[in-house]
């Protein structure tokens, strides 16, 4: 088997996406991307010595992505699982932003920022998802 003939195979073998859960999926993807923006412009003043945008994302994020799971918990892939879940927060999160952030703070010489940040985004995510689920979950 030819190199090409395995990525047409690892191609037609991702499953298929009807148009209703695509539309949704871009949807959501747009509203989490303008999310981000508006986070973003709003706390660059902030951002200066610390990623505030970043951090303030990734723990409203996980907060969002808690409270979805705990809600939906019980439910397959639904209309909502695509916008809110796939859509808006995969767009409106990212991890590469913080890891990029992170080693801007080391390069720069900042290694307590850099600890501090690391860690305390780590903890406030992972507690923000277990109060979201939680307060999903009661609902």
């Amino acid at each position: 088997m030819k190199a090409a003939e395995t990525n047409v195979m690892v191609i037609n073998s991702l499953p298929e996406i009807e148009l209703w859960q695509l539309a949704a999926l871009c949807l959501g993807g747009s509203v989490g991307a303008i999310l981000r923006y508006t986070i973003t412009q709003l706390t660059l003043s902030y951002s200066e010595r610390w990623p505030w945008s970043t951090w303030l994302v990734n723990v409203t994020g996980a907060l969002a992505l808690g409270f979805c799971t705990g809600l939906w918990a019980n439910e397959s892939f639904t209309l909502a699982f695509y916008f809110w879940e796939l859509g808006v927060l995969g767009a409106y999160t990212t991890f590469a932003t913080f890891s990029l952030e992170s080693l801007k703070l080391l390069r720069k010489g900042r290694w307590l920022s850099a600890v501090l940040y690391v860690g305390s985004s780590v903890f406030a995510c992972v507690l923000a998802l277990l109060f979201g689920y939680q307060l999903g979950a009661l609902l």
